[in-house]
């Protein structure tokens, strides 16, 4: 946040409500409350407010999720404030598991670049195969690349059942 007022770090401090919203409070502080709402908001926010009064500016955040943790600090200049909000361990440790558990379910099978190479080339091979000895439906190239689609297939329906 960038502010019109220097900036000291015992004049701000910050709450979690139990209705979601956390606040963050800066004391004897003025600025724009348009210029504080920021352009691009984080998915976590569910809303964002700025209340101005005489003695203070108040930025409230609604969020999915508690803040358990925070930490603020002026940055390079007295009048930008950098906010560190840290949710609960177990909220990230459940974030971690359910990454996990997705990574997992996507990688069944062959890998999709891998298996698209495969195919590729098994097709290619056949054709190929196919249009150099038109007497013999089956020449060794075509022989290899049915192989080549047949194993891929396989192996593919094989290892995404694990």
């Amino acid at each position: 946040m960038s502010l019109d007022t220097t900036l000291d770090e015992s004049r701000v401090s910050a709450w979690q409500a139990s209705s979601g919203w956390f606040y963050i409070t800066l004391y004897q502080t003025e600025g724009d409350t348009s210029e504080l709402v920021p352009k691009i908001i984080s998915d976590d926010i569910i809303n964002f407010q700025v209340i101005k009064s005489a003695e203070s500016l108040q930025i409230g955040l609604r969020l999915k999720n508690p803040i358990e943790n925070y930490e603020f600090s002026t940055g390079g200049n007295d009048r930008t404030l950098l906010a560190s909000l840290h949710y609960s361990t177990e909220y990230l440790t459940q974030l971690d598991s359910i990454k996990d558990n997705e990574r997992i379910k996507t990688e069944k099978g062959i890998r999709s670049g891998i298996r698209k190479w495969l195919y590729v080339l098994g097709t290619g091979l056949t054709f190929i195969g196919i249009q150099e000895d038109q007497e013999k439906l089956f020449s060794n190239l075509s022989v290899v690349g049915v192989g080549i689609l047949a194993f891929t297939f396989i192996i593919d329906q094989i290892s995404s059942y694990h």
